[in-house]
């Protein structure tokens, strides 16, 4: 009984970004790991596909993303909505030149291009972030 318990523990742990999140907060972790994988690479763009879990807190319905325009502060503003969540988490990793929206059917992937750029990386908030001084930006939904 105490090893089934065990590995029931496990899994949780092991799942636990999954099971304490919402919709918006896994597409920015996807934006994140999308920006950091960009910035280390010799590549100028890439081109990642998200898939909205429907739980939990998820997408399972027709949904929309809207992704707010960052100003070129210290710390950027502008929040990136899924769905019926929200989160500003992305703006640690990515610049958004203009605001961006989409509407898609329920079960439909988005696509998101991210762009890097010769601009200089201002956020110097705490945490996670670039670890260069160029920008990355978020540029297209499809």
């Amino acid at each position: 009984m105490f090893a089934w318990c065990a590995c029931i523990l496990i899994l949780f742990a092991l799942s636990g970004c999954i099971l304490i999140t919402d919709a918006s907060t896994r597409l920015a972790y996807d934006i994140r790991d999308a920006a950091l994988k960009l910035e280390s690479s010799q590549e100028s763009e890439i081109e990642i596909t998200h898939a909205p879990l429907a739980w939990p807190d998820g997408i399972d319905s027709d949904y929309r993303v809207l992704i707010q325009t960052t100003e070129s502060t210290t710390k950027p503003s502008g929040s990136m909505a899924i769905g019926n969540s929200a989160t500003s988490y992305h703006r640690r990793f990515v610049s958004v030149p203009k605001t961006l929206y989409i509407t898609k059917k329920k079960g439909e992937s988005i696509k998101i291009l991210l762009r890097k750029t010769d601009k200089l990386w201002h956020y110097k908030g705490d945490g996670e972030t670039l670890k260069g001084d160029k920008t990355i930006e978020l540029i297209r939904l499809d």
